[in-house]
This record gives C-alpha cells, sequence and structure tokens, in this order.
C-alpha cells in the first residue's frame, strides 16, 4: 500500500499543513478580491490570475514558514 505520509515527522506534517492552507487562503482572497472589481474580467481568467497570485504567496509563505522553523 503507498503511503505518502510514511516518512514525515510531526513537524514537517504541520508545515505541509500550514502550506496548504495557506495556499488556499490567498487563493479565496485573491479570487474574492477579482470577483470584487467591476469589469468584463471572465470566470477562467480571474481562476488564473487567483491561481498566479496563489502560487506566488504560497512560495513567499514556504520560504518565511522554513526560516522560521529552520527547514528551508
Amino acid at each position: 500500500m503507498f503511503n505518502v505520509f510514511n516518512n514525515l515527522t510531526t513537524e514537517q506534517g504541520i508545515m505541509h499543513t500550514a502550506e496548504f492552507f495557506s495556499l488556499l487562503f490567498v487563493f479565496s482572497i485573491t479570487y474574492h478580491a477579482i470577483h470584487n472589481i467591476k469589469g468584463t474580467i471572465k470566470p477562467p481568467t480571474k481562476a488564473l490570475i487567483s491561481m498566479f497570485f496563489g502560487t506566488v504567496a504560497y512560495g513567499i509563505a514556504k520560504i518565511i514558514i522554513g526560516l522560521f522553523f529552520g527547514t528551508y
């Protein structure tokens, strides 16, 4: 049986959970911020823009979390 969390320590699990939720948080915030802008932005474009900003913020959050836990 293939187990993804087989060789993860508790600290790594906490880090991955924090990274996932920060990515989800930033994605939703960016999507709603773009959604509130009045204009002719189509929904797929909004999703792409929010995915781009979410990925950038995910990288920044990963670096910050890595510096905080000393694992980067």
